[in-house]
């Protein structure tokens, strides 16, 4: 745990978070498929009918946000939290991290929503305020889950760490979700060439969990260590 508070670069973060996952792959691809596979089967799979239907090159605008709002609402926290806690206790093995997460996460729930409503009314109302929004509570999973702040509290502590710092944040989570975005567009073209190839939109699904499984952790841990960053850094102007 002490390894991963300290001060670190965005070549830092991007060069130390792939050698966690390298290291722990396994334990961090169970966490995110626990959590994605049962949803997405539920809400895309069963609830938008892509178990059965056949291959779709577009999805209708209400299906998209319902989808957009799962991922950043249940599915994103969640694997984070998850993660986190993997981090933290670097013996423990994917069971615990999900059983622990799924204990934790009723307390976070408010702390989603509220972030949810403040970044969606931003994005809806100018844009940029949401955007804004979204970078300043970026690291708020991590403050719940390390230092156990509730409700506002978690947003309030991510707002505190990011405060004159925005840029930079800003440039790590661009910066790690582009590289997500890489390993989607490799693996996704096949993918969606497969699902086209046999008219069918489970093809698209199950690739769907992989690509997710294989990216939400980097994300997770990426962000875990500009947290440590951030909160370092604040440390050290208060000293």
């Amino acid at each position: 745990m002490s390894e991963l508070r300290r001060r670190r670069g965005a070549r830092e973060i991007v060069r130390d978070s792939l050698a966690l996952y390298r290291a722990r792959w396994r334990t961090f691809m169970l966490i995110a498929l626990a959590v994605v596979a049962p949803v997405d089967v539920i809400i895309s799979g069963i609830g938008l009918g892509d178990l059965t239907a056949g291959y779709r090159e577009t999805q209708s605008d209400w299906a998209s946000v319902l989808v957009l709002s799962v991922g950043v609402l249940l599915t994103t926290p969640l694997v984070t939290a998850m993660v986190v806690l993997a981090l933290e206790d670097s013996e423990s093995g994917a069971g615990r991290a999900i059983q622990e997460g799924l204990d934790r996460f009723a307390p976070l729930v408010p702390v989603v929503l509220a972030y949810g409503v403040g970044v969606g009314a931003g994005l809806f109302l100018f844009v940029v305020p949401g955007l804004f929004m979204a970078i300043r509570w970026s690291v708020f999973v991590q403050a719940f889950v390390v230092e156990r702040k509730r409700h506002g509290e978690a947003l309030a502590a991510s707002w505190e760490l990011t405060k004159g710092a925005f840029w930079r944040t800003l440039g790590v989570v661009v910066l790690v979700n582009v590289l997500g975005m890489l390993v989607v567009l490799a693996i996704g073209e096949p993918v969606r060439a497969g699902a086209e190839a046999a008219d069918s939109q489970a093809i698209v699904l199950a690739g769907g969990i992989v690509l997710q499984a294989l990216t939400l952790p980097f994300v997770a841990i990426a962000t875990t260590l500009l947290y440590f960053d951030l909160a370092e850094g604040a440390r050290g102007r208060s000293a």
